[in-house]
């Protein structure tokens, strides 16, 4: 049965690899979320394994490309998204944390487009995106109209 008829109506978010965490999965539900600084003093060993990859180069000879993307992590505030993929492996995820963003029990009603209240979406589905990819017919249908999106 289609996504949309069974209740999945979907917001949006995007990766710029297939992560090892995501074990392929193609949407999952928000569970939690998480205001963090990352430094010096965040555990390396949860930044590696968030954000290790592997991808299968198409020209001849190139092989597997193996890589991770915490370096561009380091030395901030950000937001951390805890997700149930479609295949119950939970992962996390971390975008910055957006201009006057302001966590649940600050804020007053507002939209989405700027500052986005990730603790609002609490429950929520979100299709996963893939940098440079065609998403599948059947999850592009269950998108909301008015779909959040989150795009690192």
């Amino acid at each position: 049965m289609p996504y949309k008829e069974r209740g999945l109506e979907m917001h949006l978010i995007g990766f710029s690899h297939h992560y090892n965490k995501l074990y392929g999965q193609s949407f999952g539900t928000l569970v939690a979320v998480k205001r963090v600084r990352i430094d010096e003093y965040f555990p390396i060993m949860g930044l590696c394994y968030d954000t290790k990859y592997e991808e299968i180069k198409e020209e001849v000879g190139s092989g597997i490309t193996h890589g991770y993307t915490f370096q561009k992590l380091l030395n901030g505030e950000y937001v951390q998204l805890l997700f149930m993929g479609n295949n119950q492996i939970p992962f996390t995820t971390y975008r910055q944390v957006p201009p006057n963003y302001k966590p649940w029990r600050n804020r007053k009603p507002r939209t989405y487009k700027k500052t986005i209240p990730y603790s609002d979406l609490i429950g929520k589905h979100f299709a996963f995106k893939y940098k440079g990819e065609q998403m599948d017919r059947e999850i592009k249908k269950a998108i909301l109209r008015d779909a959040v999106k989150i795009f690192a």
